[in-house]
């Protein structure tokens, strides 16, 4: 945890993959530079609440292997520059997950839902993103993240 926490310079992640690590919280916090994740990889984490909490201007986190994790608080919360998130095809399953305030409009939650693992049990709070706000986003997007077993909180 807090590996790169602060880091005001970072503005790429690309590739990166800790396969022992067990506790993922605070590693890229208030990254303030931090615009895209791409490929990052923290299989046995149980914890990685905070990941990228006061990243403020982060737009993408892709290919994000979150398995394992049971606390997931906050991860990318209330970032409104944040267009996409998308879970890794080598995830095995998706915790309960909050993208609660963030900037994913209909085309970027239906890219996330896609890329969710099936077999899905937990929870995903889709609250306060443009295309629940602005309602684009249909039954029929919701139908793809449902059908693979997730409850979405709108």
């Amino acid at each position: 945890s807090y590996m790169g926490a602060g880091c005001d310079k970072l503005t790429t992640i690309s590739n990166l993959s800790f396969p022992a690590a067990t506790n993922g919280t605070y590693v890229f916090q208030n990254c303030t530079a931090l615009k895209k994740v791409d490929g990052l990889s923290l299989p046995k984490a149980t914890n990685i609440s905070y990941l990228f909490s006061g990243c403020k201007v982060l737009e993408e986190v892709l290919n994000i292997d979150i398995s394992s994790s049971t606390s997931s608080a906050y991860v990318v919360r209330d970032i409104k520059t944040l267009k996409r998130f998308t879970i890794s095809p080598n995830a095995t399953r998706c915790p309960s997950f909050s993208l609660l305030n963030c900037g994913l409009d209909r085309e970027g939650m239906v890219e996330f839902f896609n890329s969710l693992p099936s077999g899905g049990s937990t929870a995903i709070t889709i609250t306060g993103n443009p295309c629940v706000k602005d309602k684009s986003l249909t039954d029929s997007d919701k139908a793809i993240a449902t059908g693979k077993g997730y409850t979405l909180t709108a």
